[in-house]
């Protein structure tokens, strides 16, 4: 498909406001030959399509590309920029291969440049049939699309050709008048607006389009100009967690700290999904202002929607002469199939010595929850730190896999330290002798075993 031609003396879309145009020096040619020979190179490479679950190599070449095209933009030159997209766009369709694109990163890479040429399409004027050209060109890509590739991201280059600047219909009043996926797009394209007028320092008109667009950006660039009072006191039309906990964030950092804590509250209630966030970052706000009660609830908050050790910790000191019935709430909401190196901990930090010991045994891979439990309770439970910690050791020495060595030789420590909690240096001496004589050739085990625990001349340890 050709390169549509672009009106390369072209000024942005409000003229009032605009910066002052350069020409282009930007060649088609050159960049469609650099992104071929990457594309063409690759299939030579052992990595062209990357080992599974990473992403083929060639992908960072053209990641420079679109990065290049990318510094046109923010350098005013949007038709240059158009032109290295379209470029991309056009011979990586031509390239792809979606039965080999396994975890979809081409199609992730090609799906990117969805809002980058949406941005410079806002950023030019194309004559009609230019124009005509450019939306002929994607509709076909469309048409043609692979069905691994998500056809929104690129979609809205296709609203942008249609509506450009122009007003969008109201969803107040138009809602029945088109699909949700068509309201996506036009939120997409609103965005990329907001993007190009951020872009070009145009303050006014992105406040002016961002109160009825994108309230949390409304809200942010309100503080980032010192507007901190209306910034506020639109912070209450916020319904995200997310957002609120951002703009509470940057409340915070302007030192507005009761006004972000304030805000924070209130995100507690509000839907989103970033509400573990928000609690974790708002409770020791909370109780460096002394508001006990608040700080409790943000950290119970937190703890059930991702309980841990630290948060458990900090319920702990906070409750009082409560805990004693919170703690049972606190140990129901750890299940302990997806989260048993939680539920170990609990039980480390409360010496419930025997119950992370069951836990630990249950466990058959990793063996990180295992390690954690024997290096507890070695003071306290040793007889079971030596059976486990020989059997593991045993374990990996019978693989005769030197690469395992290092990890029988830690367990094996484990055994040496439980001995000495209970007074046997004579049975480990003699455990350690003879299993020096058993694989007297294996030197690469005896250099683990003496390069992680020396033996002490003195003690004979």
């Amino acid at each position: 498909m050709a390169l549509p031609a672009i009106s390369l003396a072209a000024q942005p879309k409000t003229a009032a406001a605009s910066q002052e145009k350069r020409q282009t020096q930007v060649s088609e040619q050159a960049y469609r030959k650099q992104v071929k020979r990457i594309l063409k190179q690759s299939r030579y490479e052992e990595d062209y399509h990357g080992d599974w679950g990473s992403a083929p190599a060639y992908i960072s070449d053209l990641e420079a590309i679109q990065k290049n095209a990318e510094q046109f933009l923010a350098a005013g030159d949007a038709d240059g920029a158009l032109i290295i997209l379209q470029v991309l766009l056009e011979e990586t369709l031509n390239d792809y291969d979606g039965e080999m694109d396994y975890d979809g990163d081409v199609a992730s890479f090609i799906q990117g440049l969805g809002m980058p040429m949406t941005e410079a399409i806002l950023s030019v004027e194309m004559g009609g049939s230019s124009h005509k050209a450019l939306q002929d060109l994607i509709e076909d890509i469309l048409d043609d699309l692979d069905e691994v590739i998500e056809a929104s991201d690129l979609e809205v280059v296709l609203i942008a050709l249609e509506y450009g600047w122009k007003q969008l219909p109201v969803k107040e009043t138009e809602w029945e008048e088109y699909e949700e996926e068509t309201w996506m797009l036009f939120d997409d394209l609103q965005q990329a607006r907001l993007n190009v007028l951020e872009r070009q320092n145009r303050t006014d008109e992105f406040l002016h389009l961002a109160q009825s667009a994108d309230m949390h950006l409304y809200i942010l660039k309100l503080l980032d100009i010192g507007r901190v009072d209306d910034g506020i006191a639109a912070s209450q039309e916020l319904e995200d967690n997310g957002e609120i906990l951002s703009v509470a964030q940057k409340l915070r950092l302007l030192g507005k700290i009761n006004d972000a804590v304030a805000l924070a509250e209130r995100g507690l209630d509000q839907q989103g999904y970033r509400l573990h966030e928000l609690a974790v970052w708002l409770a020791p706000l909370e109780e460096s202002l002394e508001k006990k009660e608040m700080a409790l609830l943000a950290h119970r908050i937190a703890y059930d929607t991702h309980p841990s050790i630290e948060i458990y910790r900090r319920l702990k000191r906070l409750s009082g002469v409560n805990w004693e019935n919170l703690r049972p709430e606190l140990v129901k909401k750890v299940n302990p199939a997806n989260m048993p190196d939680v539920l170990a901990d609990i039980h480390l930090e409360e010496h419930e010595w025997d119950a992370a010991i069951a836990l630990a045994e249950k466990q058959t891979w990793p063996f990180t929850l295992l390690e954690k439990v024997a290096d507890a309770v070695t003071p306290h439970r040793p007889d079971w730190v030596i059976r486990v910690a020989l059997k593991q050791a045993d374990a990996l020495i019978v693989q005769t896999q030197s690469k395992l060595y290092p990890a029988a030789a830690e367990w094996l420590g484990r055994a040496r330290k439980a001995y000495f909690h209970k007074g046997q240096a004579t049975e480990w001496q003699a455990y350690i002798a003879n299993l020096r004589i058993t694989y007297a050739r294996r030197p690469a085990l005896q250099k683990a075993i003496v390069t992680t625990y020396p033996v002490s001349k003195e003690t004979g340890w």
